[in-house]
C-alpha cells in the first residue's frame, strides 16, 4: 500500500476538496480495492469523464467509459456513432463483472437504458449443431440493432446468401460466418474482410446487442425510450452491483442539469411537442441521497470539512518554510508535497 494509499483509506468525510484528477483516480482506486461495491463517477460533461477515464485506466483494466453526446447533438442531429459502440462495450462488459468502475457525464448518467435483465437476456448464444431457422435468426439480430447490408464490412452489418450469414458483432474484432445444412448450423468461423478467407473456426458465439433500444421489430433509434419501454427501464447504475456513486464538481453539476433542462424545454417549443416532453431521466429520479462529493476549491463554499485560509508569500525563504511545516507537523496536521 502506498503512502497515499494510506491516506485515503483513513478519509472518513463524504466530500473531498481540492484533489486533482490524479488523485481522484487514486482516491477511486484505493475504495474499489478495499470496497466489495462497484463505482460509478459522475462528471458534469463528457471532458472532465475522458480526462479522468484516461487517467484511471493506469490504475485498473476494471474501469469503463460510458459517454453520451450533449442533448442537442444526440436528439436534432445524430447520436455518435462511436460513442454508441463506447456505450455498449460498457454495457456487455459490466454485466459479466461483480465489480467495476464505470466513468460517465451527465448525460450518460440521465440515460434511459433497457433493465440489465432484458439487456441481459437478449444475447444469442449459438454454437455448432444447433438448429434455428436462418430467417428468425436474422430477425433476431435485426431486433438487435443489426443492419442488413449486401455484403458485412463494419461492425453492427449482416448479410445473408442462401443459407449462409455473415455477421460482425459489437466486441469482435472480425467477422463471422454461419453455414446452415437446413435448420442445422453446421459451421462457424472468423474470416478476413478483405480477402473473405477463414481466419479460424469455432465452435460457439455469444452475440451482443447493437442498439441500447431493444424493442420488437425494430426500425429505428427510439428517443423517447420511458413510452417503449413502460417501466422496464433504467441507467447505467442499474448495471452495477449495488455501486458507490461519486459526483464530481457537484455544483457544476446541478448547474448544468439546470441549463439542460431548460434546453430540453426550448427545444420542445421549437418543434411544437409539449414542453415536458422526457427524454431521460430527471436528475432527482436517480441521484444517490449518500454519495462522495468531489468539489473544487471554492472560498465562498459552506462546506464544514475546509475553511479559508490566508496563504503566506514566502518569496524562497526556505527557514519560513520549514518553519511554518514544522508547525503544521506539530500541530496534527498533514502535509502533503
Amino acid at each position: 500500500m502506498t503512502f497515499l494509499d494510506k491516506i485515503f483509506d483513513k478519509v472518513e468525510n463524504k466530500e473531498l476538496i481540492g484533489l486533482n484528477n490524479e488523485l481522484k483516480s487514486i482516491y477511486i482506486y484505493q475504495k474499489f480495492k478495499t470496497s466489495n461495491n462497484s463505482i460509478i463517477l459522475v462528471t458534469s460533461n463528457l471532458h472532465e469523464a475522458g480526462l479522468i477515464y484516461n487517467s484511471l485506466i493506469n490504475y485498473t483494466d476494471k474501469v469503463w467509459f460510458f459517454p453520451m453526446d450533449d442533448f442537442i447533438t444526440s436528439e436534432a442531429i445524430a447520436i455518435s456513432p462511436e460513442f454508441k459502440i463506447t456505450r455498449l462495450e460498457t454495457m456487455n462488459s459490466i454485466i459479466k463483472e461483480e465489480k467495476a468502475i464505470v466513468i460517465t457525464n451527465l448525460m450518460g448518467y440521465l440515460r434511459f437504458l433497457p433493465s440489465k435483465a432484458k439487456f441481459k437476456q437478449s444475447q444469442i448464444k449459438l454454437k455448432v449443431g444447433d438448429s434455428i431457422q436462418t430467417n428468425t435468426l436474422v430477425e433476431k439480430l435485426f431486433n438487435l440493432g443489426y443492419r442488413k447490408e449486401t455484403t458485412v464490412n463494419m461492425t453492427g452489418e449482416i448479410a445473408t446468401r442462401g443459407y449462409v450469414i455473415d455477421i460482425f458483432p459489437i466486441n469482435n474484432e472480425n467477422p463471422i460466418r454461419i453455414e446452415f445444412w437446413g435448420d442445422e448450423i453446421d459451421s462457424i468461423r472468423t474470416f478476413n474482410i478483405d480477402n473473405q478467407l477463414t481466419i479460424k473456426k469455432i465452435d460457439e458465439i455469444t452475440i451482443y446487442p447493437n442498439t441500447e433500444t431493444l424493442l420488437e421489430n425494430y426500425k429505428f433509434e427510439a428517443k423517447h425510450l420511458e413510452m417503449q419501454y413502460e417501466k422496464n427501464i433504467t441507467n447505467i447504475q442499474g448495471y452495477l452491483n449495488n455501486p458507490i456513486t461519486i459526483y464530481n464538481n457537484y455544483h457544476s453539476l446541478i448547474v448544468n442539469y439546470n441549463l439542460l433542462l431548460e434546453e430540453i424545454k426550448n427545444y420542445n417549443i421549437s418543434i411544437e411537442l409539449n414542453p415536458n416532453t422526457k427524454y431521460m431521466f430527471d436528475f432527482d429520479e436517480i441521484k444517490d441521497n449518500d454519495p462522495i462529493i468531489f468539489e473544487e476549491f471554492d472560498n465562498n463554499s459552506s462546506s464544514k470539512i475546509y475553511k479559508k485560509v490566508d496563504i503566506e508569500s514566502f518569496s524562497k525563504d526556505k527557514k519560513q518554510i520549514n518553519d511554518r511545516l514544522n508547525t503544521y507537523i506539530k500541530t496534527n496536521k498533514l502535509v502533503i508535497i
